[in-house]
């Protein structure tokens, strides 16, 4: 057994020992570490030469860290060793590897992502910038995009554009754009501004490469921060988040100042099987009444609340549950439209009995429920001869619901995990110039009231001084763009979910989804049940240390494993290994 300590070789503590833990970090966040590991100092001039004057009473030994690697026969890891403990006589460290070195580095917890400085937007000058040209993809090399949006506060729409013979014009009221910037651009920003190199390789090879960024700003407000509109989270917060949301792994390497990502569903642990033969007779079995799991991929996904007008109709699992008897079903799409066009306007005040207005509608190949939604009224919009009267008219949208309740986990103790990064608000303008992208800006306990960049000290004066961290949004709300436009005529907007519909009842159906509850979506790779009642500790042999994240065979029936324990001395790795597993199922 050789421990290297900043390229140097360490001595272990004659007769001491210390315990290697290989960590699921889908169960824990850590991945490996040890206990401690004792150094002596006395009559041991390489470990001198190496820990310098740590044993003395002056030198401060929070945090203090050096780069360390393990090698046995068939063992090597790479990490870092933290000082825990010094003497005069011997120096305790705890090496740690990946997410373990991460947590305790911690160099990101103090810095906040809308306060680095990622740049500014550019300047457009609208005469001779078509409104085409701001919405080309990522693919075309594109940092960030400018499709209109509405301000709710004042119900501006911002980057408006007019369709004038087959041809997008700025509306005459745009005299510049505010961005939308890809969600990728914006986590290499980040990277570049903090001085760390990145891999998201995967990342910009898989359609989420089309993710926005729809968080803006009005032009009119003259600021073109990149950061300015990004939620007050600290970069670690940001990357949790990111993990989360594309079901990646996100590592960091603080000693290298690198970055890597890759999906939880490639990662090559995960997809790695074992069948364990050598067990020995040792185990035992721990059946608890009150099971709790940390599993994650057995854990209950949520987008967090958002605070704006479509949200209980993205988020309503309490509908679907409890009103079954509500529910219509059709096979397709076009099956629902052709059995309820005549309750695309209703006369307001007039009750149908026994149609589908009071009914949750299902189509099965969209595993996607509707809901009919009057958006508006068109006063005297019908005329009864018989009568010789005007009736008012709602006009009612097929408005889809649900499509990003929760993904439950195998029973109710599963851990909850609750995602910040959340589908857009896309909603209709009550200019019938079609759906658009919304955003509700955070004012603290007051509201703003202008886009206007001479009104803004007013809009501030007006909403009073706020306790927030003055970040204008408390989530990241993102949509897919791909440089399509599903509605020509209409004003563009980017896509949530794989059916967007208009008020007109036409439909696009796209390849695109952010629903949490919904595996064919693919969106999120996390589904595996587990039986966290009973936890199962077997001992086995081994030479080595197999993939922690593995789908492990034992006895014919398939594990996940938390954790596996070996121990090591000066002679090097017991054979003897100790696993903690839950059964699959």
């Amino acid at each position: 057994m050789k421990i290297f300590v900043e390229g140097k070789e360490a001595v272990l503590k004659k007769g001491s020992s210390f315990e290697f833990i290989a960590e699921n970090r889908l169960f824990s966040g850590a991945d490996e570490y040890t206990l401690s590991i004792t150094f002596p100092i006395v009559d041991c001039p390489q470990n001198r030469a190496i820990f310098g004057h740590l044993y003395r009473k002056d030198v401060d030994i929070e945090k203090v860290n050096f780069a360390c690697e393990l090698r046995d026969t068939n063992f090597y890891k790479m990490g870092v060793l933290a000082i825990v403990e010094v003497s005069q006589s011997e120096i305790k460290g705890q090496f740690l590897e990946g997410m373990s070195a991460q947590n305790f580095i911690g160099d990101f917890d103090e810095i906040y992502i809308n306060e680095l400085e990622l740049g500014d937007y550019e300047y457009v000058i609208m005469s001779n910038t078509p409104p085409e040209w701001l919405w080309r993809s990522i693919d075309r090399m594109t940092k960030y995009i400018a499709l209109p949006w509405v301000n709710n506060y004042s119900g501006n729409i911002q980057n408006e554009v007019v369709y004038e013979n087959g041809t997008y014009k700025w509306h005459s009221d745009t005299k510049g754009v505010s961005f939308q910037p890809y969600l990728l651009f914006i986590t290499k920003q980040i990277c570049e501004v903090l001085g760390y190199s990145y891999d998201f390789g995967e990342w910009e090879r898989s359609k989420y490469r089309h993710l926005i960024v729809c968080n803006s700003l009005p032009y009119a407000w003259d600021m073109p921060q990149i950061a300015k509109a990004l939620p007050h989270w600290t970069v670690t917060e940001f990357f949790e988040q990111l993990e989360n949301f594309l079901s990646a792994f996100i590592d960091i390497d603080h000693k290298k100042k690198s970055i890597s990502f890759r999906f939880l569903n490639k990662d090559p642990e995960i997809n790695t099987y074992i069948t364990m033969n050598d067990i020995v007779d040792d185990f035992n079995v721990e059946v608890t009444s009150d099971p709790q799991s940390s599993y994650k991929n057995d854990s209950t996904l949520r987008y967090a609340d958002c605070d704006h007008e479509l949200w209980k109709f993205y988020s309503c699992d309490w509908l679907v549950k409890n009103h079954e008897k509500m529910i219509v079903s059709y096979g397709k799409l076009e099956d629902l439209i052709e059995a309820n066009k005549n309750l695309k306007e209703t006369v307001v005040g007039v009750e149908y009995p026994n149609s589908n207005l009071d009914k949750i509608l299902y189509v099965e190949s969209l595993n996607t429920y509707f809901v009919f939604r009057p958006v508006k009224i068109i006063p005297q919009g019908r005329y009864d001869s018989v009568s010789d009267t005007y009736y008012d008219l709602y006009v009612n949208i097929l408005q889809p619901i649900n499509q990003f309740g929760e993904r439950i986990g195998s029973n109710e103790d599963s851990n909850s995990i609750e995602i910040g990064i959340v589908p857009a608000w896309i909603d209709d303008t009550e200019t019938s110039k079609g759906q658009c992208l919304f955003l509700e800006l955070n004012f603290g306990d007051g509201e703003a009231t202008s886009d206007n960049s001479k009104y803004l000290p007013l809009s501030l004066l007006d909403s009073g001084e706020s306790e927030n961290s003055g970040a204008y949004f408390s989530q990241l709300f993102v949509a897919f763009w791909d440089g399509t436009n599903y509605f020509k005529g209409f004003q563009p907007r980017p896509i949530i979910d794989k059916i967007s519909m208009n008020e007109d009842w036409s439909f696009a159906e796209t390849d695109y989804s952010m629903r949490l509850n919904d595996f064919s979506s693919n969106f999120v790779q996390f589904g595996m049940d587990i039986d966290n009642s009973k936890k199962y500790n077997f001992q086995f042999l081994a030479h080595e240390i197999p993939p922690v994240r593995a789908h492990f065979f034992i006895q014919g029936k398939e594990y996940v494993c938390e954790k596996i324990t070996a121990t090591f001395t000066e002679n090097g790795m017991s054979q003897l290994l100790k696993g903690t597993f839950y059964r699959v199922g």
